[in-house]
């Protein structure tokens, strides 16, 4: 169990091992570099795989789309709209 007399202990030997003002400004200063060094780094590399991910997308799109109009009965498919008979229709009306 813990008393308050083990943490004044405690307390006088963090102030004498703490770190100047000098020190703490300059570990500051490094941490602010590194963390604006990180998002120069990121915030274009998410930016280009934002616009990736959008370009596949509509890349996806158009294909499925253009492919789409080239299946049979699509609207690039390449037939004539023409009526097709049936040989069973056509040998009853000429036995007719």
């Amino acid at each position: 169990m813990s008393t308050i007399r083990s943490w004044s202990g405690g307390a006088s030997s963090w102030a004498a091992t703490r770190p100047s003002r000098r020190a703490r400004l300059g570990a500051f200063a490094l941490l602010a570099a590194g963390t604006l060094l990180g998002l120069i780094v990121l915030v274009p590399l998410m930016l280009l795989g934002a616009m990736v991910a959008i370009l596949g997308f509509l890349y996806v799109l158009i294909r499925r789309v253009l492919v789409g109009a080239r299946e049979p009965n699509g609207a690039l498919d390449g037939r004539r709209n023409v009526r097709v008979i049936d040989p069973a229709e056509r040998v009853s009306e000429s036995e007719g």
